[in-house]
């Protein structure tokens, strides 16, 4: 089913958050980081490790099919647009595989495709995170706090290099995380983090295999927030936000919802 970017703008209301602050914690370092600019604080590194051994964050980039009749999925969907190359032309990845290693909490090996210009290219790599943020918590239904923190780390991913034009694209994931008091972990939106409202971005470069020439990168969950940080007209329209149709010719006239264009045998785009 063709459908036009028009409903992607929802995709950029951000969860409310209460203003508190916490109270100093055992394993926080006691300044506000601003490196990444955010307005948590960073774990030491003991107190990290122990966080990622406690919560497998596979899910920030691994969509899970939701239960029930109306079906979807569950944290991000399972495509994410993004910018590639000088003028941002319109690029896709699919993470098909997010699996923790056994020995390193911290290491997550990663599989998946991408597509750019009609091109699927499968590829492969690591996520890293190398530090933990504990952002001020939201609070639940029954007005408890949340605990909330940002994830950031290096990635890199390597296409299949039997693909013409194969290379790796490398550069720096964060992603916003609510842990909910049963321990469910969550993607989330987060205001003023190293995630700049994308839920989750990777923001980097990728480097040609044969030639080594470079060209930035930019993809995460919320095509509305990402699309900011390159352009300030992407979205256009108050009451139904969409694409400028002056950016069609980069790839950004149509999304497929049914073009599942990841899978081993993909189901046909039907027009309507």
């Amino acid at each position: 089913m063709k459908t036009s970017l028009l409903g992607l703008a929802t995709l950029g209301c951000a969860v409310a958050l209460c203003g508190l602050m916490l109270a100093p914690t055992p394993g926080l370092q006691a300044h506000t980081v601003t490196s990444y600019g955010g307005t948590g604080r960073a774990m030491v590194p003991a107190a990290a490790q122990a966080f990622l051994a406690r919560h497998d964050l596979k899910t920030l980039w691994l969509p899970v099919k939701a239960e029930g009749e109306w079906g979807g999925y569950e944290g991000p969907e399972p495509v994410q647009n993004g910018f590639f190359g000088a003028d941002h032309y319109r690029i896709e990845f699919a993470l098909l595989s997010v699996v923790r290693d056994a020995k390193q909490p911290q290491l997550y090996h990663v599989k998946g495709k991408n597509r750019y210009k009609g091109r699927i290219t499968p590829f492969s790599g690591t996520i890293t995170i190398t530090k933990v943020y504990q952002n001020p918590p939201a609070k639940d239904v029954n007005d408890q706090p949340v605990p909330q923190y940002t994830v950031v780390g290096p990635f890199e991913l390597r296409e299949d290099a039997t693909t013409p034009g194969s290379g790796t694209f490398k550069g720096t994931v964060a992603a916003d995380v609510t842990v909910w008091n049963d321990g469910r972990v969550e993607l989330d939106v987060q205001p003023n983090t190293a995630a700049a409202n994308c839920g989750y971005k990777f923001s980097g470069q990728w480097v040609s295999a044969r030639t080594g020439q470079v060209k930035p990168v930019l993809w995460g969950d919320n095509l509305n927030a990402v699309s900011r940080q390159l352009f300030s007209d992407f979205m256009v329209g108050e009451r139904m936000p969409h694409v400028n149709p002056k950016y069609a010719k980069l790839g950004w006239n149509r999304i497929w919802d049914n073009d599942e264009w990841w899978a081993e045998t993909p189901a046909n785009a039907t027009a309507l």
